[in-house]
């Protein structure tokens, strides 16, 4: 299993369960992409939901209240080779655990998301990871 954050200037590489970093946050002297913050790569493959969850804790900086069923789950999140800006970062993330986990996040305030489980929701697997880059 690899997670893998990177931004212009500097990247981790993250290999296992239970680690946790920052997002980093690079500076790039295009105007168009200032405008819209610094660009993160990120390619999880296979990744449990919780690291999913603290990544996204980490470049949103939103305080996230977590249904007790989240932790329980039993399945993985794939995003594959995304290259964006954090704000859009963040709903690829957010996508990616609703459709493939059934994982909700909505947002409370300006510093609190709630996260929830409903299991009424279709869900997609999560795609054949892609082989690794060496």
């Amino acid at each position: 299993m690899v997670l893998k954050l990177r931004t212009l200037k500097v990247a981790f590489l993250i290999l296992g369960l239970g680690a946790a970093f920052g997002c980093a946050m690079g500076h790039d002297k295009n105007k168009a992409q200032q405008d819209q913050g610094p660009l993160e790569e990120i390619n999880f493959q296979g990744v449990p939901p919780e690291q999913v969850l603290e990544i996204y804790h980490q470049c949103t900086g939103l305080e996230l209240i977590t249904d007790s069923r989240v932790h329980m789950l039993r399945t993985t999140v794939t995003i594959q080779d995304a290259n964006l800006p954090v704000p859009q970062l963040s709903k690829l993330m957010e996508q990616a655990l609703r459709e493939q986990a059934g994982i909700v996040i909505t947002p409370l305030d300006n510093k609190h998301a709630s996260v929830t489980f409903n299991d009424a929701l279709p869900r997609t697997p999560a795609p054949a990871a892609a082989p690794t880059k060496p």
